[in-house]
């Protein structure tokens, strides 16, 4: 759920997702019914042609290709619903999100962080089966460690309120955020040393993957000692498989910059376009604009933004 909001909000694509796909946002949870498709759409990025074919002609019967005839995989072929940078944005995050191995459906889950240890705050159901019923949020090792967090539970309109007054707080000094963030989105915007250091790296690697299959040639035909020659792949395979490393981690940190650059651009419009101070919780401001809000056993709040601006606001 969370993963389709970030396209949708964070990365500020709902305008295209609307006119593309004719698909009218009336409610963020109302998404859910388009989840199949929207995460269909942000899985692939290629066009694979030919997954079925025609047995006959006159039948119109059709089969899943299975290898009988072949397929091909098909690039900018047709203007993308999603943009490479964002793409790639988008896959960092749902990779971020699958490795906090719990549901992220509700809009509070993983937002939520107990200063006393760390962890999320988790929805519990309390008096279920009374009046009394009604849902809090808890911090999830409240109970598990040897000294219990003193951090207190929040009922949902707590929550809520505290967005309220922290956004109304970040407002009142709407000039200067809007001016910080455009700094920050000046910074993120440049990916030219990344990609520099990339292409360096895989200019490196082609020279030595160059070197070990003349290695290979070599020894095919004039068989070497083979104890020089398995050493001498070693040491290639170890720099090939060092450089590649490196390679994949300027590549995450290059697409945690782009995330953090489509997240910049989305606060910058959304708070552009917001006049007045909130007089009740806003679902896509919550989304848009809070990274998280870590809740602190005095009574406490701090709002994190996504555009590093740290709000305090007492329960």
């Amino acid at each position: 759920m969370q993963i389709v909001n970030f396209c949708i909000l964070t990365c500020n694509i709902n305008l295209s997702f609307e006119k593309k796909l004719n698909i009218k946002q009336t409610s963020i949870l109302n998404i859910l019914c388009y989840k199949t498709a929207y995460l269909r759409i942000l899985f692939n990025v290629y066009a694979l042609l030919q997954k079925t074919f025609c047995t006959d002609f006159l039948t119109k019967k059709k089969k899943i290709n299975e290898g009988e005839i072949p397929q091909y995989y098909v690039k900018n072929s047709h203007e993308a619903i999603i943009e490479p940078e964002i793409f790639e944005a988008v896959q960092n995050e749902i990779k971020a999100r699958d490795n906090l191995g719990r549901s992220t459906i509700h809009i509070f889950s993983s937002k939520l962080v107990c200063d006393d240890c760390g962890s999320y705050f988790g929805s519990k159901l309390w008096h279920s089966t009374d009046k009394y019923r009604c849902r809090i949020w808890r911090c999830n090792n409240k109970f598990k460690n040897k000294i219990k967090c003193r951090t207190p539970h929040l009922k949902e309109g707590q929550i809520k309120n505290i967005f309220v007054m922290a956004f109304n707080k970040l407002m009142s000094d709407k000039s200067g955020v809007i001016a910080d963030c455009r700094a920050v989105l000046e910074k993120f915007c440049d990916t030219s040393e990344f990609n520099d250091k990339i292409e360096k790296l895989i200019n490196e690697k082609d020279e030595i993957e160059k070197c070990a299959k003349e290695l290979v040639l070599k020894n095919a035909k004039t068989p070497l000692d083979q104890d020089v020659y398995n050493e001498e792949y070693n040491k290639f395979l170890a720099k090939f498989e060092n450089i590649k490393q490196k390679i994949l981690d300027l590549e995450k940190q290059k697409a945690g910059q782009i995330l953090k650059k489509c997240q910049a651009e989305a606060f910058l419009k959304k708070i552009s376009k917001t006049e007045n101070f909130l007089k009740e919780f806003n679902e896509e401001l919550w989304f848009t604009l809070v990274k998280n809000i870590t809740v602190k056993s005095n009574g406490a709040s701090t709002v994190v933004f996504k555009n590093g601006k740290e709000v305090e606001v007492e329960i």
